[in-house]
């Protein structure tokens, strides 16, 4: 927005001064020069964005008149750290610009000094601010404007004479770097707060060419793309601001059905920063239409990997009665694995009502001895959908890590839901268990 009212400004300034040609090509080359990255921000959703009125999950700060007057009270005292030296540059202002330079300053085009451009696009940054960022402006962005006010000064004074503008320029130079200085004195965060190469190193060794990453930050995608020498597809669902994010389960439909379609992994990078409830919306709508996978923490982030399942076709409707009023009426599963491989399978439950109990489905592949080759036991649609609001159906997956070194043979997979009071029981079973199979293990 400030190259929007800096264009703006300057408009301004030719409507002013009808006489200054050359300023007309000076102004459609910058229009221009604005013209493509205008074109990449409305291919980005940037439109949808400026309309959006701004973060809706903000609160309410001061309004355009007490900004303004905030404003100008950091624009003529300076920040906190600076505020010394902009007194100084000040009284040395007023010590250089003598009556007669006054008398001479009056008699100069007002758009000499580039004064119109400055107004306007710092009104234009505050009227933005305070009305649709709804930030506070001064404590937040007004202290880069300090370096332009002073500008202004040193052009007034260079009317005045060569030697003193220096001296101006001088005292705006130990201005910035004071304010340098400053910045870097507050406290870094550790290198772990933000580990690009980290993220990137783990993807790019784990990725095959059908896999596809989801970024919830832009900033983690970014760089992705530029430290991985084979960066893989990504896609990004920006979560956290709510203007940018709007309904993050409906973005999440929306880029990642059509991934659904092939076998292949959907590796989630979840930051571990405060995304707000966008990041926990796309995950639910993974667990919902995936097969989760255990996590990996990672200094910065967790990578949640989660399995289409796309050749595992229809439910068979195994027709199984639990008590409580649950069924189990489809299931599909896996036909053949081989061992360091996941055996996927999916549950389709039905309950009359939400249940008292809050349980956890275990799922079990054995043996033809009855022995545990593998298992999960996890809360049901990896925890979105507990049992205490089970109404209806819910599609439960479900991925078992073979182990490496398992003989071939066939396994059998056992399904059932407990908690600590034991397991909940089945119709026409003693030991709360539902069994199917075979499985092929494969060399």
């Amino acid at each position: 927005f400030l190259a929007v009212g800096a264009l703006l400004g300057q408009a301004i300034h030719l409507a002013i001064r009808r006489d200054a040609v050359r300023l007309y090509r000076v102004i459609v080359v910058a229009a221009l020069s604005v013209v493509p990255w205008l074109g990449f921000a409305l291919s980005q959703g940037w439109l949808a964005t400026v309309v959006s009125g701004g973060p809706t999950n903000a609160p309410t700060r001061p309004g355009f008149l007490d900004n303004l007057r905030g404003a100008a009270s950091l624009l003529v005292t300076g920040s906190d750290s600076t505020r010394l030296l902009v007194l100084l540059a000040a009284l040395a202002a007023i010590g250089i610009i003598t009556v007669p330079g006054l008398r001479r300053l009056a008699q100069v085009p007002l758009g000499d000094f580039t004064l119109v451009e400055t107004l306007v696009t710092f009104g234009f940054a505050l009227a933005v601010s305070s009305t649709w960022l709804k930030l506070d402006v001064p404590s937040r962005y007004l202290a880069t404007v300090l370096p332009v006010y002073l500008l202004l000064i040193v052009a007034l004074a260079s009317r005045a004479g060569r030697w003193k503008a220096w001296l101006i320029t001088g005292l705006l130079l130990i201005l910035n770097l004071e304010s340098l200085g400053s910045w870097y004195r507050r406290p870094m965060l550790p290198i772990s707060f933000w580990d690009p190469r980290g993220v990137q190193a783990f993807l790019d060794q784990r990725l095959s060419a059908r896999d596809q990453i989801v970024f919830l930050t832009l900033e983690q995608a970014g760089y992705y793309e530029a430290l991985s020498p084979r960066p893989r597809r990504w896609t990004a669902i920006p979560v956290g601001t709510g203007y940018l994010e709007r309904d993050a389960s409906a973005n999440a439909a929306r880029l990642l059905t059509p991934l659904l379609t092939t076998d292949r992994t959907i590796w989630l990078v979840e930051y571990h920063g405060v995304l707000g409830n966008g990041q926990r919306d796309v995950e639910g709508w993974l667990a919902h239409h995936a097969f989760p996978v255990n996590s990996t923490g990672l200094d910065d982030s967790d990578v949640h990997p989660f399995l289409t399942g796309a050749s595992l076709g229809p439910d068979r409707a195994p027709g199984i009665s639990f008590a409580d009023g649950v069924g189990l009426v489809g299931v599909a599963y896996s036909k053949a694995v081989r061992p360091g491989d996941l055996a996927l399978v999916r549950l389709t439950w039905r309950a009359e009502h939400p249940l008292a109990r809050d349980l956890t489905v275990f799922v079990h592949l054995v043996d033809q001895r009855g022995q545990t080759i593998a298992q999960q036991d996890t809360k049901p649609v990896d925890g979105f959908d507990p049992t205490t609001s089970w109404h209806g159906t819910i599609v439960d997956r479900h991925g078992i890590v073979v182990p490496a070194g398992t003989p071939p043979g066939n396994a059998w997979i056992e399904v059932g839901l407990y908690d600590g009071s034991g397991r909940l029981p089945v119709a026409g079973r003693g030991d709360g268990v539902a069994r199917f199979g075979p499985l092929a293990i494969e060399q």
